[in-house]
């Protein structure tokens, strides 16, 4: 169980480093929420790409799909959302 544990406290740790990286990165160029969307749908539609090219997919990649996309919108809306905080108080 210790394990299980912390495994999720370093991917909680690899998700915020990554959500902070990119929101840095957003913010150095002008239009950043609109970057934000774009880079968030682009990306989106790259995972939906690659499960959609298997030309057989099971029920797992189905699911791990379903779930890495879910994963993946959190991701950008949390980023958007730090991106809409810093605009509202420069």
């Amino acid at each position: 169980m210790d394990e299980l544990f912390e495994l999720r406290a370093e991917v909680i740790a690899y998700r915020f480093a990554l959500e902070n990286l990119w929101a840095n990165f957003l913010r150095s160029h002008p239009n950043a929420l609109e970057n934000c969307k774009r880079v968030a749908e682009q990306s989106h539609q790259a995972l939906e790409g690659a499960y959609l090219s298997n030309n057989a997919p099971s029920e797992e990649l189905a699911h791990f799909t379903q779930i890495s996309l879910a994963h993946h919108e959190s991701l950008w809306r949390s980023i958007e959302q730090q991106l809409r905080a810093q605009q509202a108080n420069p």
